[in-house]
């Protein structure tokens, strides 16, 4: 099981927390997961 980290950063290297849920719920979409 893959584990993805929730903190990203910009081109400009300021790291930001992403909501795990939205993270999540996004990545199984992109994937067309059928079960989270």
């Amino acid at each position: 099981m893959p584990v993805v980290a929730t903190i990203g950063t910009d081109s400009a290297g300021q790291t930001y927390n992403i909501n795990a849920d939205t993270a999540a719920s996004a990545l199984a979409v992109a994937l067309k997961a059928t079960k989270i």
